[in-house]
């Protein structure tokens, strides 16, 4: 299709009239993977969704799923790189039915001696200094499953691996599984006594490490695979990390230019019973804390520790599990301190 110009503008056509009639705000091309022979007609679906996509008002968005690293050059990444709206990178899967070793699915860290077969760290780096893309474009994979191995150890000699759900998984500890966890690669796994089997999987730990690398790098976020693999008893375990870790997430509302001021902006709604969306601007390169405290004057929550750029920005402050009453937004820099006073309700 993308090698031949009917079929690829057909192509076109139909995926923007399928996102608008249906009110969908984009797509996410999932390709594993295009051929690298192929990358002159890779660029020009790519370009071709992209002329489309922007016509629409409002445009839509454009992402990719990319693979842990493309070393083989897939895709023309200066192009890419000024086209799509975000790259997920799947970094799971690091390990599994096809490697002769068992290892964790999604490793934090790593190193070559251990983790041969690469970590999230490593893939990030690849994306950001080899193939030029923004970190605000770039998100992780969270994966919901993890590997059961026929070994006896993390790094282990493997002959066989299946693919386990979160929702299988976790009961195993009530069953004689035992919990252990790798500090090199920030991931847990599971080991019987009595059995030749190894776990490796995900659970609230070390997807907070993962949120938290996220928060830290600056990155647009995540990907997960896949929604509902966490549910237990009506419940998603997972998912909620990953809602509670990246609550404070920060949008860029506007960059051109330079703002007249630093400021803090009056939250809105005030007062609020959820959620209140809190905007802050800044005039030049910048440490920004934005700090919650409550009306004894402890600090409840650090939504924002970071160096900016000039530019508007909005984060958004959860009032879940918190009580109703007077709360303060201090927004701290290295040249100046503002204060607004908020009022949740539940």
């Amino acid at each position: 299709m993308a090698s031949d110009s009917i079929a690829r503008k057909a192509f076109v056509e139909n995926l923007t009239r399928f996102c608008l009639e249906n009110g969908y705000n984009g797509a996410d091309i999932d390709w594993e993977y295009p051929p690298p022979d192929k990358e002159k007609y890779t660029t020009l679906l790519f370009q071709e969704l992209y002329d489309s996509f922007a016509s629409q008002n409002p445009p839509l968005l454009l992402s990719i799923a990319a693979p842990s690293t493309d070393a083989n050059n897939r895709y023309n990444w200066p192009v890419m790189n000024q086209i799509l709206d975000w790259v997920g990178v799947m970094t799971y899967d690091y390990y599994g039915s096809w490697t002769n070793k068992a290892g964790p699915n999604a490793p934090l860290y790593g190193s070559i001696s251990t983790t041969d077969q690469g970590w999230i760290d490593r893939s990030v780096k690849h994306y950001l200094n080899d193939k030029g893309v923004p970190p605000e474009k770039l998100c992780i994979g969270i994966p919901f499953y993890g590997w059961e191995f026929q070994a006896s150890s993390l790094f282990g000699t493997s002959t066989g691996g299946t693919q386990r759900r979160y929702y299988e998984i976790e009961p195993l500890l009530k069953e004689g599984w035992i919990r252990h966890w790798d500090e090199e690669t920030k991931t847990p796994w599971l080991r019987h006594p009595n059995q030749t089997h190894i776990i490796s999987f995900d659970d609230q730990e070390s997807i907070t490490e993962k949120c938290s690398y996220i928060l830290n790098h600056g990155l647009a976020g995540t990907i997960i695979w896949a929604i509902g693999q966490d549910q237990i008893d009506g419940k998603t375990p997972l998912l909620t990390v990953v809602g509670t870790e990246l609550e404070s997430f920060i949008q860029t509302i506007q960059t051109p230019g330079i703002p007249m001021t630093t400021e803090l902006y009056p939250n809105y709604p005030n007062p609020f019973n959820a959620e209140t969306r809190i905007r802050f601007s800044v005039q030049k390169h910048t440490v920004v804390k934005i700090l919650i405290y409550n009306i004894q004057g402890d600090l409840v929550k650090t939504l924002v520790d970071d160096v900016f750029s000039p530019g508007i920005y909005r984060v958004t402050f959860q009032g879940t599990g918190h009580p109703s009453g007077i709360y303060f937004c201090r927004m701290e820099t290295d040249y100046a301190m503002y204060t607004l006073k908020m009022l949740f309700m539940k």
